[in-house]
This record gives C-alpha cells, sequence and structure tokens, in this order.
C-alpha cells in the first residue's frame, strides 16, 4: 500500500536528477510512489529516470506552459498516498528523511512537517537548522521550511493547491503560509534534506518575477500595508543573505 506520494517536476534536469531519484529509492521507507512531472525535457533526463527501472516511479508529461504550481497540483490530483512529499529536481534527501518523518506524523498525529535541511554550492555543505515548532509570522519574516523538506496530508495540501495554483512564483511560499494560518508546521531537528543552491539561482528576470509574486501575497491575499511589506522584505533579504552567502 502506498503512504506517501512525492511529486518531482522536471524541465531539462539531466545534471542532476541521477541523484535526486537515487535518494529516493534508497530510502529505509519503502510504501511510496515517485510521481515525474516532465514539461518536455529536451535532454536526456527522462533516458536518467526510466534508467532505473523502478515500478515505483511514474512519468507524466506536462507542457511548460503550465505553472510550476498547477503542475505540482496535477502531480497531487494523480496522487495515491496518504501523505504528499514534494521533492525538487536537483535536490536529495537522506536515506532515513521518509521513515523518520513518517513515524514522527503518525506518533504525533500530524498533518504537516518539515525537516531541517542543508545547502549545497560548489561542493561545499552548510546545514541550516531551525525551531521545532514553525507558526505563520516565522513564514512572513524568515524563510525557515524549505520545499523539498515537506511532508503534508493530502487532503489538506489538495484543497489548498487546487485554490492557489495560478502563481508562478514563491508558489510554495504561499502554500505553506495557507497552511499555517490553522496549522503549526513542526520542524524535526535532524538534517534530512539537501538543496542545490547553485543550481536553483534565478536569472534577474525570474528574481524580478518572485518579487512580483511575493508583492501579490502580502498585498493582495493578505492584506498588508505599505510599511509591513517594507518591514517584511528588510528581514527576508537580510535572512536570506545570511543563509546564501555568509554560510559560505
Amino acid at each position: 500500500m502506498i503512504k506517501i506520494s512525492i511529486i518531482v517536476p522536471t524541465l531539462n534536469s539531466s545534471l542532476t536528477i541521477h541523484k535526486t531519484i537515487q535518494s529516493v529509492l534508497q530510502q529505509t521507507f519503502k510504501k511510496f510512489e515517485i510521481i515525474i512531472l516532465d514539461s518536455f525535457s529536451k535532454d536526456d533526463t527522462l533516458k536518467k529516470i526510466k534508467s532505473f527501472k523502478s515500478k515505483k516511479i511514474k512519468i507524466y508529461s506536462i507542457s511548460s506552459k503550465n505553472k510550476l504550481s498547477h503542475i505540482r497540483y496535477l502531480g497531487i490530483l494523480k496522487s495515491k498516498g496518504v501523505f504528499i512529499c514534494f521533492l525538487d529536481s536537483d535536490d536529495f534527501w537522506h536515506k532515513e528523511k521518509l521513515m523518520k518523518q513518517y513515524n514522527f506524523m503518525i506518533k504525533k498525529k500530524l498533518l504537516v512537517s518539515s525537516t531541517n535541511f542543508s545547502f549545497i554550492k560548489n561542493n561545499i555543505t552548510k546545514p541550516f537548522s531551525y525551531k521545532k515548532e514553525i507558526k505563520f509570522n516565522d513564514l512572513i519574516y524568515k524563510r525557515p521550511i524549505a520545499n523539498s523538506s515537506v511532508m503534508i496530508e493530502k487532503k489538506l495540501i489538495k484543497k489548498i493547491s487546487k485554490k492557489y495554483r495560478s502563481i508562478s512564483y514563491a508558489e510554495d511560499y504561499l502554500w505553506w503560509l495557507k497552511v499555517a494560518e490553522k496549522n503549526t508546521i513542526y520542524n524535526i531537528q535532524k538534517n534530512l534534506t539537501f538543496l542545490n543552491i547553485s543550481s536553483n539561482n534565478r536569472t534577474a528576470k525570474g528574481f524580478l518575477k518572485n518579487f512580483g509574486s511575493l508583492i501579490y501575497i502580502y498585498y493582495n491575499i493578505y492584506k498588508f500595508n505599505f510599511f509591513k511589506i517594507l518591514k517584511i522584505f528588510l528581514f527576508l533579504f537580510i535572512n536570506n543573505f545570511k543563509k546564501k552567502f555568509l554560510l559560505f
């Protein structure tokens, strides 16, 4: 029986996808499926995925014209697990990530959890940790959650992602904000997720679009005033700078 569905969007991910998929197939917890949502990659991404010859892997082709939030939502619709995990195509997991997180959630009867994580840049690994309980204001002024570290009940994320699947950038951030409105996100104090930030850097155009999405989230969805938004961006800039630059 499938307990966890792992959703992995891909687009020309040839350089990293093998390590990503391998880290899932090597998990000590085995009751999972991997849902690959490929936006018609032009490199050998699919060839590398298919080389694993695993029945746990299901591949779907979805046009890149769809927003990433919508692509992930389609993955949720195709999933069979009780819980959903998201994994970006250049991130990877510790082999006990699913086992520790699943057991933690079952024992505590939780709807959502995250884990501590590490940044990887130029083959240098630097850990990032945060407190055990993450609440709404923590997400507003900091970024303590990595998308690839989250495990969440399917029913909960399906409802939220359906409503907010039209955001092009910062889509996962919005989802976790909506989750945190009514739920504490419990953060496992173990470093089980690894983020490759060297290949995650966005272009200047992408940065501006991400900035625009954040403005939309804070102003249109949450109705924050100008001064609060300015304060949020100041905190986010400082914390993001510390995480991605001062750590190395």
